[in-house]
């Protein structure tokens, strides 16, 4: 939890509305607490602006003097590090104004005249979010400009053409060119040999053709004014996220005075051909890491069974929001009548979730001796991952939903680490029930707080149960009215096709969920797991 208060300066020139403001920022919760500077001018914003730091900033569109917008311009102005999220204060009825403002920058917008605790919570929590997103893509951008601007190689990108795109510092520097961007549109024969020039763009046309990367191939580089050096090149493709080539990546380097030295060349060339197998195997291993962690094959019970024929029966529907999902989980066989069931939700996608879900899964198979016991195992995997995750310099949590179908003794037991509960649908009674747990069963989230202890709770278990174990995307999806889709809508679902076998339910409850969004692609992870009881053998 931070405690550290967020500057925010909160631009206003009715009294009235700012004391709201000042009063409703308390109420937010105790992880929301902020620094408020309050001036009623645009003047007054700019001097503050021009001598504190502030992270957000509540701005009126209407102000005396300079109007919201020119304020917000001022703002976009700034330096980068300096530039606070800025949410948009509006009247009634003056959505044209938000959408300028979301076009100049701004986060986000309220209206005044609706101001209350969720929608203020949405906008600020929305807008620092953003912001830090923002902030880390920055960073990212600086890194990658300090690296290519101080490395000797030269590096280059180019489009399908052979034209260049972007150039380092150094790779500008030897073509003779006062600044990298001088070199845009223009290809290797304005500035090197015909024969190389062309000798070059086979190359780099063949890596479009075949997809294949060039390592440490030797060159001798024939400048156009007739200098000439030995190089060695390396050249990769360069896709797009969706796989699709959009061009080719070089790097060059100066290894004259080394060209008689084979066999250190000969070490350097296998090095660099080492490094770019890595990262190929590690991007594969990314785009394949969640199919590879999922189950492939279910328990049956008794062991053996045909799972047509299995008294418990296992279901799931997957669709991660990226190529690469943050949802995760496991179905294994704790004993002869025993099943467990653990579905997760690692924060944010791609492959640092993809690896997170990798460790928790390690996890899982380290604990596997006390998943009969669902609170100690909960307890086990959080202090390993909090263990892990303590190292790493940015905040990483998972959701988690650990259940035990235990037809031994016709019960459930469930423990819930900060995520959804599950929901029944109770054949002899044809209904659909939220399972609620106590509050002992409903701890932190997995690797937030070290020590942290969960306790299961107890359900009844009968012929004909289906327990549905699902992640938040499943509720949280926006519909084209702007509206989630939400729990009750979702609870509603399950009631509606509780006729159907499990498999076509998950079925038409995904497409239900599509049907109301309106699109089939998500911001999110969807992840549901359906455990059948076919047949309860209690004592």
């Amino acid at each position: 939890m931070n405690t550290t208060p967020i500057p925010m300066l909160i631009v206003e020139d009715s009294p009235l509305y700012a004391e709201i403001l000042l009063q409703l920022l308390p109420s937010l919760g105790s992880d929301l607490k902020f620094d408020v500077k309050w001036v009623d001018s645009a003047e007054k914003a700019i001097t503050e602006l021009d001598h504190s730091n502030f992270e957000l900033a509540l701005l009126d569109y209407k102000l005396p003097g300079a109007d919201g917008l020119s304020l917000l311009t001022h703002i976009q102005l700034m330096a980068e590090a300096r530039r606070p999220a800025v949410i948009m204060l509006t009247g009634i009825g003056r959505e044209e104004i938000a959408v300028e403002a979301m076009k100049a920058g701004a986060k986000d917008y309220l209206s005044k005249d609706h101001l209350d605790i969720p929608s203020l919570l949405r906008a600020l929590t929305g807008a620092l979010e953003r912001k830090h997103n923002e902030d880390a893509l920055a960073e990212e951008r600086a890194l990658l400009r300090a690296l290519m601007d101080n490395t000797p190689d030269h590096i280059y990108f180019k489009d399908p053409n052979s034209r260049f795109t972007h150039i380092n510092a150094s790779h500008a520097c030897a073509l003779g060119l006062a600044r990298p961007e001088d070199a845009i549109g223009k290809t290797d024969i304005d500035f090197f040999s015909s024969d190389f020039a062309h000798e070059t763009s086979d190359d780099e046309h063949r890596i479009l053709e075949t997809g294949k990367t060039i390592i440490g191939k030797e060159e001798r580089v024939v400048y156009s004014d007739g200098k000439a050096l030995w190089v060695s090149a390396t050249k990769v493709p360069l896709r797009d996220r969706q796989g699709k080539l959009i061009g080719t990546v070089g790097i060059s380097r100066d290894i004259t005075e080394n060209k008689l030295l084979e066999e250190e060349l000969a070490r350097t060339a296998g090095e660099l051909a080492l490094k770019n197998n890595q990262m190929q195997a590690d991007l594969e291993l990314a785009r394949e890491i969640q199919e590879t962690f999922l189950p492939q094959t279910y328990p049956t019970f008794p062991d053996g069974t045909k799972p047509e024929q299995s008294a418990l029966r296992f279901y799931h529907r997957y669709r991660p929001a990226v190529a690469i999902g943050g949802d995760f989980f496991d179905v294994f066989a704790i004993s002869s009548t025993e099943a467990g069931i653990l579905v997760c939700d690692v924060m944010g996608h791609g492959v640092r979730a993809a690896l997170v879900t990798a460790i928790i899964r390690t996890l899982i198979e380290q604990f596997k001796p006390i998943a009969a016991e669902p609170g100690p195992f909960l307890t086990a995997i959080n202090n390993g991952l909090v263990s892990i995750l303590k190292h790493t310099k940015m905040p990483v949590f998972a959701s988690a939903l650990y259940l035990i179908a235990d037809i031994g003794r016709a019960q459930l037991r469930c423990v819930s680490a900060g995520h959804p509960l599950p929901c029944r649908l109770r054949r002899a009674h044809a209904d659909v029930e939220p399972i609620t747990c106590s509050k002992a069963s409903m701890g932190p989230a997995l690797g937030v707080f070290e020590g942290s202890h969960y306790t299961a709770t107890e359900f009844p278990l009968a012929t004909g149960d289906l327990i549905l174990i699902y992640t938040d995307g499943l509720f949280e999806v926006e519909g084209r009215d702007g509206n989630h889709y939400g729990q009750e809508r979702l609870v509603s679902a399950f009631t509606k096709f509780a006729k159907f076998p499990p498999s076509e339910l998950l079925d038409h409850l995904l497409s239900d969920i599509v049907h109301f969004a309106g699109k089939s692609e998500f911001s999110d992870d969807l992840c549901v797991v359906a455990v059948e009881a076919a047949r309860v053998q209690a004592k």
